[in-house]
């Protein structure tokens, strides 16, 4: 991020808290010149206006949100290039390869930086680790499985098809009002795919009902 928008967005935030602020501390304040309780003087649909303040407890969350907001802004990235007290990330923004990635994970360990993206693949490979180097490499454990062996595994077609399930198919099944194809998981020619059949468009009238 360059210098530009770093202020940018450092000061557009921190305006943006002082204005709703200083604007909680003028709506909380009596300057109507009526007293508390009181009519304003102003009707509408037989509806009249009463001076009262502000909820105490509207105000009190006001308030809890604005300094909730800040400590958060202190402790996580937020303002600019600021990259908070904890130093916490999503991800290295900055990889443009395998490589780079590989090497700033690592780093991430050594370092013992709360990367986000570093963490959540220590857990995939703490829970999936075993079963997919099982799948994927030969009973040496050293070399990769030719695909054609991979896709006729029982083993591997069942975990394709579920992965497919879970991650694809509310994605892809949709597509037949598009496309009008009917997505069906099979084996062709020793490969897992997803074949795609013609099939009659639907009618609109049965898509909005």
């Amino acid at each position: 991020m360059t210098t530009f928008w770093s202020l940018w967005i450092t000061i557009i935030t921190i305006a943006t808290f002082v204005g709703v602020a200083a604007l909680l501390v003028w709506c909380s304040r009596d300057t109507m010149g009526v007293a508390e309780g009181e009519d304003m003087g102003h009707e509408y649909d037989g509806i009249r206006e009463i001076n009262n303040p502000l909820p105490k407890w509207w105000s009190y969350m006001f308030w809890g949100t604005l300094v909730f907001g800040a400590v958060y802004l202190v402790l996580y990235p937020g303002l600019g290039s600021f990259k908070g007290v904890l130093g916490w990330q999503s991800s290295d923004q900055t990889v443009r390869s395998l490589q780079e990635s590989n090497a700033s994970i690592a780093n991430a360990h050594s370092e013992q930086r709360l990367d986000q993206y570093a963490r959540e693949l220590d857990a995939a490979e703490a829970e999936f680790g075993e079963t997919f180097k099982r799948i994927a490499y030969d009973a040496s454990g050293n070399n990769l499985r030719p695909i054609t062996d991979i896709a006729q595994d029982e083993e591997a077609l069942k975990v394709g098809q579920r992965l497919f399930l879970q991650n694809c198919a509310s994605v892809m099944l949709p597509m037949r009002v598009a496309s009008w194809v009917t997505l069906t998981w099979q084996t062709v020619h020793g490969c897992m795919a997803v074949k795609q059949k013609p099939s009659k468009p639907l009618s609109w009238k049965a898509v909005l009902a």
